[in-house]
């Protein structure tokens, strides 16, 4: 629904692009989960190191700590 948060890590986000693991960069990844959260009209929050965070208006916020662990 519009205004939920969804937190993929990076392989989830592919699964819910339909998008094979070698079909697509990372920077591909990223600008493509930016334009699934406009489109969806929520918060995605894709994991990693570093972890992306973009809401509905195109916005993105990059959080640097943490590890790939977490």
């Amino acid at each position: 629904p519009k205004a939920s948060i969804i937190t993929p890590h990076h392989g989830e986000m592919r699964r819910l692009l339909h998008i094979e693991k070698e079909k697509i960069t990372q920077p591909e990844l990223i600008e493509q989960a930016k334009q699934y959260a406009s489109d969806k009209e929520l918060i995605l929050v894709l994991k990693g190191a570093p972890t992306f965070i973009f809401d509905s208006h195109g916005t993105a916020y990059i959080n640097l700590k943490g590890a790939p662990g977490m």
